[in-house]
């Protein structure tokens, strides 16, 4: 469990299941970015601990819109650190996916490029790595300036970007919209 910026943290799948470590760290929140739930006895662990537990239904393939996330991933991790609670993101391996959503976080706070949000992620975090479909989403993320959605006339919609983005080759099958469940 590495520390990316103050109360922010990234890990696999183990340091989230180790809940002295995450009280020691002051952690509030475990954002989840996993296909499969938790086993039910560490969930019941973060209810014990009083720790929230937010988990993103997400795969780890290049094609899967994980970008969807971004916009209420970063805000769930923002309103966190700002009651000074930790944060930590993880899932399987701790490599793409959990990363990426960080990334994408430190993109959006730090105003920061891809390159140079993954670059600060992984001095952090050695084995931080987001798959090639993650940087690509990571791209469109930064040229849509850190939202997806924008206010037209009243009405919230998908920035161009996004939709030309999911609209790629390629991109209608085997990803599907990241599903997210609170669990606590």
């Amino acid at each position: 469990m590495d520390e990316i910026i103050p109360n922010l943290y990234l890990s696999s799948l183990a340091p989230a299941s180790n809940i002295s470590a995450l009280l020691t760290a002051n952690i509030h929140l475990v954002l989840t970015i996993k296909s499969i739930d938790l086993p039910l006895s560490v969930r019941q662990s973060y209810l014990s601990a009083d720790i929230t537990q937010h988990q993103i239904s997400a795969l780890d393939e290049p094609s899967f819109d994980l970008l969807c996330t971004f916009n209420d991933t970063c805000d769930l991790i923002k309103n966190n650190l700002a009651e000074s609670k930790g944060v930590l993101v993880h899932s399987g391996m701790g490599m793409s996916r959990s990363a990426t959503v960080v990334v994408a976080y430190i993109m959006k706070v730090r105003m920061l490029g891809t390159f140079e949000a993954v670059d600060f992620v992984t001095k952090k975090h050695g084995a931080a790595q987001p798959n090639r479909g993650f940087i690509n989403q990571l791209l469109v993320w930064e040229e849509c300036e850190y939202d997806i959605f924008e206010d037209v006339d009243g009405h919230r919609r998908a920035k161009r970007a996004y939709l030309e983005w999911k609209e790629e080759p390629c991109k209608g099958k085997g990803k599907g919209k990241g599903k997210q469940k609170q669990v606590s």
